[in-house]
């Protein structure tokens, strides 16, 4: 009876288990679910920016009031303030996004562990 068992939990993990294009089907929706997080989290940032960006500098502002210095940022060239703003809001949108990044990245890894 000890060896009928065996053969059926090996059928069972043979029927479970999945072909390398199948898993790289999984990390590819995985990953574009996480990319879609990051996106939507991004526009919404971008409505957001200022507010983002001036939470962002409430230390600065208040280390230079400290040391008696200018408060101002400075922008160097024309398209600084842009990308400023476009790091800041991916930054701020992958930071928010964190928590479905690690769900989607669990979701992956739970299959082959419990399955």
């Amino acid at each position: 009876m000890g060896k009928l068992e065996t053969e059926e939990v090996i059928d069972e993990i043979e029927n479970i288990r999945m072909s390398l294009g199948s898993h790289l089907e999984e990390l590819r929706r995985r990953v574009v679910y996480s990319i879609i997080a990051i996106v939507l989290c991004f526009i919404v940032c971008w409505f957001f920016k200022v507010q983002i960006l001036d939470m962002a500098k409430n230390p600065h502002k208040f280390a230079m009031t400290k040391a008696g210095l200018s408060t101002e940022l400075q922008v160097l060239s024309y398209q600084e303030g842009f990308y400023a703003y476009m790091k800041l809001c991916f930054i701020t949108s992958v930071f928010f996004a964190y928590p479905i990044i690690i769900y989607q990245i669990w979701q992956f890894v739970s299959v082959g562990l419990y399955k």
